[in-house]
């Protein structure tokens, strides 16, 4: 995933998954590169870079080539939960990513669909699996993790972004499971 000008509002990316095999636990990783002139700060939670959630959400497509039928992903709209602080040493502090211009950075967890949906993935069928049409990153700061987030014990909610939301566009990827 190149991570663009923010003026720009759009975001590519690489999604990587080996062959699968039933005898490896099936990974997923997204790589993304900024290429803003400074560093910007990401709010995670609601977007594919969160992959655990985003995986069991509508964040993601999958389609068995074989069959030519779409599998349903979405297990959850996601837990209902308080408001979102970013304040350094609260438990949300992990959804805040630093993009540094030109350093990949690596979002990677267990594919999913895998286990969790009905029917599962079938050895000797294809799979596109690629990212929802319109995902976006809602929330975005210029600045380092550490400029971004306030101190420890002073509470603060997400306020407004410094920007508009960056669209994330990005080329499916296609498996066989063996």
């Amino acid at each position: 995933m190149v991570f663009g000008n923010p003026k720009q509002r759009t975001v590519d990316y690489p999604l990587q998954s080996p062959p699968l095999n039933w005898e490896q636990r099936p990974k997923i990783s997204i790589t993304v590169t900024s290429q803003a002139t400074r560093p910007i700060t990401i709010f995670t939670w609601p977007t594919i870079f969160h992959l655990s959630l985003a995986q069991s959400r509508d964040n993601f497509t999958c389609l068995d080539l074989t069959t030519e039928s779409a599998m349903r992903l979405s297990t959850t709209r996601g837990p209902q939960r308080q408001p979102f602080s970013r304040t350094k040493g609260h438990s949300d502090e992990q959804y805040f990513c630093t993009l540094d211009p030109g350093v990949p950075v690596i979002f990677s967890g267990g594919l999913r669909v895998a286990s969790s949906v009905a029917g599962g993935l079938q050895a000797g069928h294809r799979y596109r699996y690629g990212v929802q049409e319109g995902e976006q990153v809602q929330w975005w700061r210029w600045g380092r993790k550490d400029g971004v987030l306030a101190p420890s014990g002073q509470i603060e909610d997400l306020d407004d972004p410094d920007g508009e939301p960056i669209m994330i566009s990005a080329e499916p990827v296609e498996f066989e499971v063996k």
